[in-house]
């Protein structure tokens, strides 16, 4: 399994670095020099609680394209306690192919990790993460196997007497608009949610103690509560309630047989997290019919949308399944060997990087460049062909970018130089002779737009 290392951090004096996996489990060594050891179990416990319990990210910190490959090492049982030795790393200062390491994943519970088709079991913390509506069947209770109607769930907002009546003309009002949009959706987990649902609202400060932020709201799917900062002015709370909801389609912790069950977008987790931030925007955006600008993880959204409305990828795919089908139908439009040192994994990286910010100013031309061509590829090669007019293909090209820009004090999101030249690119493969060239955006006039628009 890949790694990237994303972080080191000092504890007492001593040097840890911490790497991660495509799941977004991370794994600690210490470090000295060139030469990497394990950590004492209670050392390791504290970050294990710090940094695989919660979401963290180091958008500051990450050292891109140093990957390594943790090759897994027999570990030696000795009076019932597992036995490693310190290790050399070698090649750790290559960043531009992957390094393999003898180490095994984690030290302390990689060998009671359990990988299913489309769910895992982590017997360390006794929980099962969940990633699909079929896998979901297998867990769930008796009683909510079947898919509910829209009349069970109305019933069940009626029913909670831990929901205030104004939150339930939200939950009701959510419920109308999911029935309307008629989509396969499983609502099981919804329907659970709803039963099980508290809302609280609390102050700022207590927000920031929920969150770690000054968040607007969140849903905090194993506590089944959505807080409401209560400072905040209605406006903007009319946006960020739906948003929450969302939350419920698929987020939903429950007990199992001595487990916490999991049903998750986000695999064992974590990894996904910011895209189905986008993608719960995008979902509550469209069945709501509304385009709020503002709102955070827009760049998530954008490009989401990109993929959904030039492939087969959809809303049902996003609800009844996980982080692995939005990436198979990128995967199966795009071949990433022919990126260097850059693959799926690696896009899921830069959109999670750039998910809860319209930009970070280390995200740099060339991160938001692979991100482009990215989806630029695939938007252009699904929706032009060889019959395309010279008026179509701006046309597609103009919807691309109206698409991804978003307003921004800072400048332009989309990285329009990448763009362009994924659009030749594209024509010249299909053998289409026009020459666009004089119609294309260069990055000075995409900054003049996006700076009108942000000062209306």
């Amino acid at each position: 399994m890949d790694f990237i290392l994303v972080s080191e951090i000092t504890i007492n004096n001593r040097k840890i670095a911490i790497f991660r996996d495509k799941n977004f489990r991370n794994t600690f060594l210490e470090r000295n020099g060139n030469e990497y050891s394990y950590l004492d179990y209670e050392t390791y416990m504290k970050l294990d609680n710090l940094y695989n319990k919660k979401i963290v990210y180091f958008p500051d910190k990450t050292k891109k394209g140093q990957k390594f490959n943790f090759v897994p090492k027999m570990l030696v049982s000795v009076g019932g306690a597992l036995i490693a030795v310190t290790l050399t790393l070698t090649g750790c200062q290559s960043v531009s192919a992957t390094t393999n390491i003898v180490m095994p994943h984690n030290l302390f519970d990689a060998h009671e990790f359990i990988y299913e088709e489309n769910y895992s079991i982590d017997e360390s913390s006794k929980k099962i993460y969940i990633s699909s509506a079929d896998a979901l069947t297998n867990f769930l209770p008796s009683e909510y196997k079947q898919n509910p109607t829209y009349e069970q769930l109305y019933s069940a907002i009626a029913e909670n007497q831990n929901i205030d009546d104004n939150f339930k003309i939200y939950l009701n009002e959510f419920v109308d608009n999911l029935q309307k949009a008629n989509m396969n959706l499983d609502l099981r987990p919804f329907y659970m949610n709803i039963k099980e649902l508290k809302v609280d609202y609390v102050s700022a400060g207590d927000m920031i103690g929920i969150t770690g932020g000054e968040a607007k709201g969140v849903f905090v799917p194993d506590q089944h509560t959505i807080y409401i900062n209560r400072e905040k002015d209605e406006a903007l709370l009319s946006v960020v309630r739906p948003h929450e909801i969302g939350h419920m389609m698929n987020n939903l912790y429950f007990n199992y047989k001595g487990y916490t069950a999991i049903r998750d977008f986000s695999t064992s987790g974590n990894y996904g997290f910011m895209v189905e931030e986008g993608m719960d925007s995008l979902f509550v955006d469209t069945i709501y019919g509304m385009d709020p600008i503002e709102l955070p993880y827009r760049v998530v959204n954008n490009y989401s949308k990109t993929l959904i409305d030039s492939t087969d990828y959809s809303f049902e795919d996003y609800i009844n399944g996980s982080i692995k089908e939005y990436e198979e139908a990128i995967n199966n439009e795009i071949d990433f060997s022919t990126y260097q040192n850059y693959s799926s994994m690696d896009l899921i990286y830069d959109l999670s990087g750039s998910g809860t910010e319209y930009i970070y100013e280390e995200y740099n031309n060339q991160n938001y460049s692979n991100i482009d061509t990215t989806f630029a590829h695939i938007y252009f090669n699904n929706l032009i062909n060889q019959s395309s007019s010279y008026e179509e293909i701006l046309d597609v090209y103009q919807r691309y970018i109206d698409t991804i820009i978003a307003n921004n004090d800072k400048g332009v999101i989309v990285n329009v130089n990448a763009v362009n030249a994924e659009l030749k690119a594209i024509l010249k493969s299909k053998n289409i002779q026009y020459d666009i060239s004089d119609n294309l955006y260069n990055e000075d006039q995409l900054s003049q737009i996006i700076s009108n628009n942000y000062s209306k």
